[in-house]
């Protein structure tokens, strides 16, 4: 799901359109963000636009930028979103998870930064290779979420002392 200018990062989209589709689910299995990449610590204001003056046509053309970048920072969106929830931290770690390439080397390209590809497919192949194990975890998760699992027989677990441990024994379905 791409959410362009008005949703640069669509989490709040897709959180609420599986609410809708599952509404008897209190979270889901997982969620996955994945980012096209992002500039740590950016809060600068480009000053792209030539102003006719120094007084109001400047401020406003500040301020339109500042908004602009304020709307599409999908980092400090997913943090929103991951403040909007009621879960605890272990239950957000193990279920929700983003994927965003941090571009060290130099500012974010602009959209048509063709020239820019390689430097690009540079620091995601890089942010793969330090984060594999944890990529392959999320993998693993989202391969989880393919299969139920249809209880067949519930017993008492006689291999235990703990009387609240039980044996379930079923099959998956794909």
């Amino acid at each position: 799901m791409d959410g362009a200018v008005n949703y640069n990062n669509p989490i709040f989209v897709a959180d609420a359109e599986w609410t809708l589709l599952w509404p008897e689910h209190s979270r889901p299995d997982i969620m996955l963000s994945i980012g096209t990449g992002f500039e740590r610590g950016n809060n600068e204001i480009r000053e792209d636009i030539e102003t006719v003056d120094q007084g109001y046509i400047s401020s406003l053309t500040e301020f339109v930028a500042h908004m602009t970048k304020q709307s599409t920072n999908s980092e400090r969106i997913w943090q929103e979103f991951l403040n909007s929830r009621s879960s605890d931290e272990a239950t957000l770690a193990e279920r929700y998870f983003r994927l965003n390439v941090e571009f060290l080397y130099k500012s974010l390209p602009p959209l048509d930064g063709v020239s820019d590809m390689q430097n690009m497919e540079a620091a995601a192949a890089l942010y793969c290779q330090h984060n594999s194990e944890w990529i392959a975890s999320i993998s693993n998760k989202l391969i989880s979420t393919l299969f139920y699992l249809r209880i067949d027989e519930v017993s008492a677990d006689s291999s235990t002392s703990n009387k609240l441990q039980q044996k379930c024994k079923g099959s998956t379905l794909a």
